[in-house]
């Protein structure tokens, strides 16, 4: 089973008794947290699970076309 951000809120709620708008800001501001701490090269451990490091963070955008001229946006 794929676990998304509306499944993840609903079941963290329900295992913690909290309100999912609760559960849901919570996450958002540890993923706006992680993030800024990343863009700034910075480096998040979470021990005997995961390490992110910014400085070796390589992610990818495409740029948004429009289907009908086939220009980028």
């Amino acid at each position: 089973m794929t676990m998304n951000r509306k499944t993840t809120i609903r079941e963290i709620g329900r295992r913690t008794r909290l309100k999912n708008r609760d559960v849901q800001l919570m996450l958002e501001t540890l993923i706006e947290v992680w993030t800024e701490e990343l863009v700034r090269g910075g480096r998040i451990e979470i021990e005997n699970f995961a390490v992110f490091d910014g400085t070796k963070c390589h992610i990818r955008f495409r740029l948004a076309r429009n289907l009908r001229s086939h220009k980028r946006c």
